[in-house]
């Protein structure tokens, strides 16, 4: 059996399915390399340090710097 091929150039339709899909690609990979980026180290000591300065006020306590 003999298969014969036309060769012809995409059209606006292929082009634009071509297009949507790059975009998508990119998008994803975007949104996962800044998620990555954005991560912050996370400390393997085992316990969590305990220091104040790194704390938030708590809301029902006065401020006592005022």
């Amino acid at each position: 059996m003999t298969r014969f091929y036309l060769e012809r150039e995409a059209g606006t339709r292929e082009n634009l399915g071509a297009l949507a899909v790059t975009l998508g690609v990119a998008a994803v990979t975007f949104y996962v390399v800044r998620a990555f980026l954005a991560r912050e180290p996370v400390e393997s000591g085992g316990r969590v340090p305990n220091d104040p300065s790194r704390a938030l006020p708590s809301p029902e306590l006065p401020d006592e710097t005022a």
